[in-house]
């Protein structure tokens, strides 16, 4: 069973750590991007690292909306991915 992509961000000094639950497919991407966004209006973090430890599912589409490459912000902190 599909279940939608929810993201809650924690910010720590110098960082940020975007905590990812549910399916992260292609419909994650604006979930992802609005908690990027979040991360870096909150403190533009050094690095970012994404928890992928509550995700039950995720295929190549969500894996590439995950990537650095994917962002649509103008800061430069670096994304980390953990599993």
């Amino acid at each position: 069973m599909k279940t939608t992509c929810e993201a809650q961000v924690t910010a720590l000094p110098g960082g940020a750590v975007i905590r990812l639950s549910g399916d992260v497919d292609g419909t994650a991407a604006d979930t992802l991007t609005a908690a990027y966004d979040q991360a870096v209006a909150e403190g533009d973090p050094a690095s970012i690292v994404l928890d992928f430890a509550s995700v039950g599912y995720i295929n190549s589409t969500g894996r590439s909306s995950t990537s650095p490459g994917s962002r649509t912000s103008s800061s430069s902190s670096p994304i980390s991915m953990t599993p």
